[in-house]
């Protein structure tokens, strides 16, 4: 049987609690949903679950283009893991990854002002 995949959510430069959820689990695909803001290369900040055993996959949070570096620390370091714009199956689930910056007024019209 497949492990389920490991969805993580903003992590924003903070991989210990990644990588202590990947210790304790079999590995299997790891989904990071956007806003890594990876301070060195992704292969590098998560080596470990890695070396375990863990596929990794991503998709682009906003966040993650506030700069060359860290775009470049995960997109460049990791592009085979990148899936945005499609939909994958991981662990028998259909998975969208729908990448974006999403502004306030879209998701809360009446209480921003429009431009």
């Amino acid at each position: 049987m497949t492990a389920p995949p490991l969805f993580v959510g903003d992590p924003h430069r903070n991989f210990a609690p990644v990588l202590r959820a990947c210790a304790t689990r079999q590995p299997g695909t790891m989904v990071l949903l956007g806003d890594c803001e990876c301070d060195a290369p992704l292969p590098q900040m998560l080596a470990l679950a890695l070396a375990a055993g863990w596929d990794l996959r991503w998709i682009l949070g906003n966040r993650d283009t506030d700069t060359a570096r860290t775009y470049d620390n995960l997109v460049g370091a990791w592009p085979q893991g990148d899936i945005g714009a499609r939909v994958v199956t991981i662990g028998g689930l259909r998975v969208a990854g729908l990448a974006g910056v999403f502004k306030p007024r879209i998701w809360h019209p009446v209480e921003c002002p429009t431009p």
